[in-house]
């Protein structure tokens, strides 16, 4: 058996079309209530005061038409953050005018009265802050050179407003990545510049190159770790598989969502203490986007998995660590029934422990989970034979 397909419709003895409501539970569990305004569900006064005011500045500000002021603070907050960035400070000036949205392409030059077209000088397409530093035939060609996650999180990054985008970036990337952006957009702002108004093309291999050099002075710059501290591992220890212990089976596991549409999808991927291949399974839903609660799915599919290969002792690795700490401490907030789910539901196994893992130990089920969009809703599983991401089984029982 190399796939199998079991539709949500079956699952809750009724059909489930794509906008409406899918039920998540697997098992029975009471109702309880839970305070969505707070982290562990519990409801408090303080919380319930700041809902009320944020509620009432939030209605005042639409009928004023202005901003409020819970939004301003969250910007002041994010740009504070912005200019705390670890790059040079021309790196800094350059965000902030992205973020002011100041940078003069040919589109904003047409809204000021300052410019007859809103084309691109290098592709002729339509001209924007995004299109300049994102989608452009050149800009395109350097990012091609670039990890290909940070790329992927950019693509699903849709928000048209620079200064937001800017805002999502900070709070999604790593500091590394986050600078690695910063640099590349400005780089690649330069290149445009000099083909543009001097006539001076720099190939895309040029700009990648001076991409990493800078961002390796920039490595080589900061404080070395004294003695006494330990070493940090090195990135190709960190990409290795990290063993179970004996007689125990590892599940990693891992969610992701659509480029373009309201679909969310969680992978695992089940191996034993020798890294012999077990299983492995796929969940696709519709209107589940927030990737916290895809992470919660994850872990509750992978009980499920581990239930499914009959094993009683089992390590579920997750690259999210804020589910991790929840399904540890009982919390959950949104997701706190599925958080309850998982916890009860681990009780059934002899052993069971959640642990939180990188991203770089945890390619397998992020790969499976990056390329497993082609597939129909439900859940598909395989057995025997690992699946080949590159050739994913349609579906056969439809």
């Amino acid at each position: 058996m190399s796939g199998q397909h079991e539709t949500y419709s079956e699952q809750n003895n009724g059909s489930t079309s794509k906008g409406e409501r899918t039920n998540l539970a697997r098992r029975h569990v009471d109702d309880f209530w839970s305070w969505i305004h707070e982290k562990n569900g519990v409801f408090s006064i303080r919380s319930a005061y700041s809902m009320l005011v944020n509620t009432k500045m939030r209605r005042e500000a639409w009928l004023e038409g202005r901003a409020n002021s819970s939004d301003t603070d969250r910007e002041s907050k994010s740009l504070e953050k912005l200019w705390k960035v670890n790059v040079l400070p021309k790196v800094k000036i350059f965000l902030w005018r992205l973020a002011q949205q100041s940078i003069p392409t040919t589109g904003l030059l047409h809204h000021r009265n300052m410019s007859t077209s809103t084309r691109c000088g290098l592709c002729g397409a339509e001209d924007s802050w995004k299109h300049s530093l994102l989608h452009c035939t050149v800009a395109r060609c350097v990012w091609a050179l670039q990890d290909l996650d940070l790329v992927e999180a950019l693509n699903n990054t849709t928000e048209p407003d620079a200064r937001i985008w800017l805002f999502v970036l900070l709070d999604m990337l790593s500091p590394t990545e986050f600078t690695q952006v910063a640099v590349t957009i400005l780089a690649l702002w330069h290149s445009r510049r000099q083909t543009l108004h001097e006539n001076i093309f720099q190939s895309p291999l040029s700009t990648h190159n001076f991409i990493s050099k800078y961002i390796r002075e920039i490595e080589e710059c900061r404080p070395k770790m004294t003695q006494g501290t330990e070493n940090p591992i090195p990135v190709q220890m960190q990409t290795r598989w990290v063993p179970p212990p004996p007689g125990v089976a590892k599940v990693r596991v891992d969610g992701a969502t659509a480029r373009n549409t309201l679909d969310g999808l969680f992978s695992d991927v089940c191996r034993d203490d020798t890294e012999l291949f077990l299983g492995a399974s796929v969940i696709k839903m519709p209107g589940v986007v927030d990737p916290a609660t895809l992470g919660a799915l994850a872990c509750r599919e992978a009980l499920a998995l581990a239930s499914d290969l009959h094993i009683s002792r089992v390590v579920i690795a997750s690259d999210c660590q804020g589910v991790i700490r929840d399904i540890k401490e009982g919390t959950g907030g949104l997701y706190a029934s599925t958080i309850k789910e998982v916890n009860e539901t681990a009780r059934d196994f002899d052993q069971c422990t959640f642990i939180f893992e990188g991203r770089l130990t945890n390619i397998e089920a992020h790969s499976l989970a990056k390329n497993a969009f082609r597939l129909d809703y439900g859940r598909h599983l395989w057995l025997i034979n690992p699946p080949d991401i590159h050739c994913i089984p349609m579906n056969f029982y439809d």
